[in-house]
Formats: C-alpha cells, structure tokens, sequence
C-alpha cells in the first residue's frame, strides 16, 4: 500500500512540474506500482496478507463474542473461565506426581 500512495504522490508532482520530481526520469517517478506489484506477489507467496486477515477475523470474532456475552450479563464469568482454562492448561504440562502426590505405604 506504501509504494501505491508513493507512486501516486510522485506521479502528481512529475504531472505538476513545480518540483524535483518534475526533473527525474520517467521510470523513477513509476518505479513505485512495479514494486507494490513485486511486494503483493512476495507477501502472498510468503503468507503474510493471509496471516493478517486471520487476525483481524480473528479480533472481530472475539470483540463479538464479548458483546454477546456482555449483553447477557455473563462477562465477568467468561474472564473467570479464561483463569480456569490457563489453571488446567498449566496442570496438563505438570507430572502427575506434582499433582496427585503418591501416597506412602505403611506395611511393615
């Protein structure tokens, strides 16, 4: 998107003629759309264009989510929820014996 409003600012002011563009090279002045071309190709091939729209899906999602819950009053009891999640996620991660202690026997 940088490159396009770069292109497009220099292409005014090669148009315009009150500058230092006006006295550059043609292919100076339009270099910036071959490069936007060149930067969207790369982007897609990498992920990222694909990575940013999973996360704004992804914040639009939770922001409804929130509003939902908030209009049924059940808010406060969700960010509890998300303490119990993290609680049990932490306790999956730890050994068993951390957890339940083994018992001692006392024959003799």
């Amino acid at each position: 998107m940088w490159f396009i409003l770069i292109g497009v600012i220099a292409l005014g002011l090669k148009l315009s003629g009150h500058t230092i563009v006006a006295t550059l090279d043609w292919w100076w002045v339009l270099s910036p759309f071959p490069a936007a071309v060149v930067w969207w190709i790369f982007s897609d091939a990498v992920g990222l264009t694909q990575r940013a729209q999973m996360k704004k899906m992804e914040r639009r999602k939770e922001k409804r989510r929130d509003k939902q819950l908030a209009a049924l009053g059940q808010k406060e009891r969700r960010k509890a929820d998300r303490r119990g999640d993290k609680a049990f996620e932490g306790a999956l991660t730890r050994p068993a014996s951390t957890i339940i202690p083994e018992q001692q026997s006392n024959k003799k």
